[in-house]
């Protein structure tokens, strides 16, 4: 159901550490975004201003299944 004013859809890495040390992790997936969808961050003006930017971000799912980065 659309809100009057935006939410946060992102999630730090920082809170999904803690989300995964209390043993909450798919209670957070559960609540998030269907898993195959993809979503936008955008980059405007203001809140209801002139878009600027605009990135695709990977699905939840996608971003769960993909491997680790190699060591530096």
């Amino acid at each position: 159901m659309p809100t009057e004013h935006p939410k946060a859809t992102l999630l730090g890495a920082r809170s999904m550490e803690f989300f995964r040390r209390w043993g909450i992790t798919d209670r957070i997936y559960d609540a998030a975004l269907p898993p195959d969808n993809h979503y936008f961050i955008t980059f405007s003006t203001r809140l209801a201003g002139r878009e600027l930017y605009r990135v695709t971000s990977p699905s939840i799912r996608e971003t769960i299944q993909r491997p680790p980065p190699l060591p530096s």
